[in-house]
């Protein structure tokens, strides 16, 4: 009887996957001044994509989340949507329509 009762307790922890770590990326941390001038930044680059060489669904998502949801957002969900839209910015100026512009560089 001890060896099933022992048997029992170790089926119960083997089903249970261990958590993982999470990569943790160091917090980007911008002052406000800087949210808004990269926010400035990265609307005159949509302006330059839309009016010059082609819009796309990417551009339009970035321009939705930099006028219609930066108003009611809290700062620290700005600097979310700031990270948000300059990957759609990269992700639509790599589409093959639109090689000839220079990809959008980092804030720093």
């Amino acid at each position: 009887m001890p060896a099933t009762h022992l048997r029992l307790l170790s089926r119960k922890g083997s089903r249970r996957k261990p958590d993982l770590p999470r990569a943790l990326k160091p917090a980007k941390r911008l002052s406000r001044q800087e949210m808004i001038a990269t926010r400035d930044r990265y609307m005159a680059e949509l302006k330059l994509f839309r009016n010059g060489i082609a819009a796309n669904g990417f551009f339009e998502k970035a321009l939705q989340l930099l006028t219609r949801h930066w108003a009611v957002a809290s700062w620290t969900a700005r600097l979310k949507i700031l990270n948000t839209a300059e990957w759609l910015i990269q992700a639509g100026a790599q589409t093959p329509d639109l090689n000839q512009r220079v990809p959008l560089q980092a804030a720093e």
